[in-house]
């Protein structure tokens, strides 16, 4: 769930533009024999206005999932987001 406040964040005179509270994002398998595949399990962070975040790991780690939930395209299935002002996100650049 993406949730949009209407106060600032405050972190001493810093605003948080983007928190993350145990996110988790869960695809169905569609063969019955497998059970659920977790994308994304208990990712927590938080990033102040005008810092940039990189995120970084192998392939199939996630990366994009969580960057999708961060900008709106995908809904976590757990955990919370918090978004203040605009968030974009910059896929695929390599």
């Amino acid at each position: 769930m993406i949730t949009y406040p209407t106060e600032g964040i405050e972190n001493n005179t810093r605003v948080k533009a983007v928190s993350l509270k145990a996110i988790s994002k869960k695809y169905p398998l569609i063969k019955a024999r497998e059970s659920d595949f977790w994308a994304l399990k208990d990712i927590s962070l938080g990033a102040c206005q005008g810092e940039i975040l990189g995120i970084i790991g192998r392939n199939g780690a996630g990366k994009t999932t969580l960057l999708n939930i961060i900008a709106g395209v995908l809904s976590a299935t757990e955990g919370e987001a918090l978004l203040k002002g605009r968030v974009l996100g910059l896929f695929n650049l390599g």
